[in-house]
């Protein structure tokens, strides 16, 4: 498993030292730096490209829309995750509350690294190229025989590689596959019917 590298972003000295002690307890996490300050923000994403970014809404609520769009540049990859100190959080971000006791946010960490551990499957499982060609025509709806047709290759040969293609990735489902697809460049989202 690769080091988790995370900034914190707050306000707050309370909540800086137990989330940056508790991220601690897990094997490869690391507490890059804490910032309580947007310019601080901005050149500890520029240094340390972190996987996770934990803010807090208040801070988050301070970045307007252009200083954001600034930051997602300066580090496209790190996942966004809010500290909530009530129930106002900002939509679309996975949130921690501070009132969550340790086990509620040891558990939230957990199922964070478990989360991570399977992309990284997806990502790192290599298809030869003709899987990759079968799957760009399982994500766009074609049917076996449909593929068979087009590849000039048996419909057994098909059901294959499909097997194949859901032992290396571990997705059963057509939306899976085209998720997978989509993501890995194989089609784009017009490709989709």
């Amino acid at each position: 498993m690769s080091q988790r590298n995370f900034v914190i972003a707050s306000h707050s000295f309370l909540i800086n030292k137990g989330l940056s002690s508790l991220i601690r307890e897990f094997r490869n996490h690391c507490v890059c730096e804490i910032i309580e300050s947007i310019e601080a923000l901005e050149e500890s994403l520029r240094t340390h490209q972190p996987n996770f970014l934990l803010i807090s809404t208040e801070f988050l609520k301070d970045i307007n829309p252009i200083q954001f769009n600034n930051l997602y540049k300066l580090s496209p990859t790190t996942e966004i995750i809010q500290i909530s100190k009530n129930s106002e959080t900002v939509p679309n971000y996975p949130t921690i509350s501070i009132h969550w006791s340790r086990k509620e946010i040891m558990h939230f960490f957990l199922n964070l690294q478990h989360r991570v551990s399977e992309l990284e499957a997806l990502v790192n499982s290599e298809l030869s190229e003709r899987e990759k060609v079968i799957l760009s025509h399982v994500a766009t709806g074609k049917t076996n025989k449909e593929i068979a047709d087009f590849e000039n290759i048996s419909i057994h040969t098909v059901i294959t590689h499909r097997k194949n293609i859901t032992a290396k990735l571990g997705i059963k489902s057509i939306s899976g596959l085209t998720v997978y697809a989509i993501f890995n460049g194989l089609i784009a989202m017009e490709d989709v019917e």
